[in-house]
């Protein structure tokens, strides 16, 4: 089992009761992480510290169990992974922030898509919430996962329909991701649609959605995923979204996948509407 996963991390302005310190307007994803994501150093970029991946993680390993990997994102406040179950509709769960008995407790929520047993896609949304000092932080996960497409498969599908196939399915999509946009989150549901090109490698797709009662949607209530396909998985970085995604099952019978708005640049900001300010998912299969 493989996938890629997105976690954005907030904070707002707030001083801390006890002396515990102040917290500041701030969000950040960093980068999309895959299952040997992991770290145990990390070095300064843009004025913060970044884990170092050491490609020694195994993040994926069960379709009921997963990891949101904040500390990924903020490794000098979140020391280790949130551990999370995926099948409770609501969970909470103490986060490691070098507190003892002080540290938050993520309280979250969690829905996910399955694919016949072949790949999920789903969200784990919610706060880390303090009994002494309240909300302090909001933590936002996305995440594909499930058993790959075969290289053979794969190579395979370059023989037929001059290697294009098409594939139809859903897509979420979730904003307020910003503690600071004091208001609740949840996912809304779309559709998805994609053009594959097996041969020249390429993943040409648009998530659309209905309703107006968004902050932040780009125009047209629409999602361009734009990707390169490397082996049996495909990643993007264009048009402010960064994606990445695999295709799953016998014969690439799924595509699935995750993005992350960068429309500032690597997802940093302070106030709520800058940085990255949406993510969402994207399951489909072969037509």
């Amino acid at each position: 089992m493989t996938g890629f996963q997105s976690t954005a991390l907030s904070s707002k302005n707030k001083t801390l009761p006890l002396g515990q310190g102040q917290l500041v307007d701030a969000i950040g994803y960093v980068e999309i992480r895959d299952d040997k994501s992991a770290w145990t150093e990390t070095n300064v970029k843009d004025g913060s510290n970044v884990p170092i991946d050491n490609r020694k993680g195994n993040n994926f390993n069960s379709f009921s169990k997963g990891k949101v990997l904040a500390d990924m994102v903020k490794p000098d406040t979140v020391l280790k992974p949130i551990e999370v179950s995926l099948t409770n509709a609501t969970g909470a769960v103490t986060v490691d922030v070098g507190r003892g008995n002080l540290n938050p407790s993520y309280q979250y929520s969690a829905v996910y898509e399955n694919f016949d047993n072949q790949m999920q896609i789903g969200h784990v949304y919610g706060n880390l919430n303090s009994s002494f000092a309240g909300d302090v932080s909001r933590a936002a996960n996305v995440y594909v996962q499930g058993y790959l497409t075969s290289q053979a498969g794969m190579d395979s599908l370059k023989g037929v329909n001059d290697g294009k196939a098409q594939y139809t399915g859903s897509a979420t999509y979730i904003e307020n991701i910003h503690l600071a946009d004091n208001a609740s989150t949840a996912p809304v549901n779309g559709t998805s649609a994609f053009n594959v090109d097996f041969v020249n490698g390429s993943v040409d797709g648009t998530l659309s959605f209905t309703g107006t009662d968004y902050k932040y949607m780009p125009a047209g209530n629409q999602i361009k995923i734009d990707a390169d396909i490397a082996g049996n998985t495909f990643v993007g970085n264009k048009n402010g979204i960064d994606t990445a995604g695999g295709f799953y099952g016998e014969g690439a019978k799924f595509l699935g996948g995750i993005y992350q708005d960068v429309s500032d640049q690597g997802g940093k900001g302070t106030a709520a509407g800058t940085g990255t300010k949406f993510q969402g998912t994207f399951g489909a299969a072969k037509q």
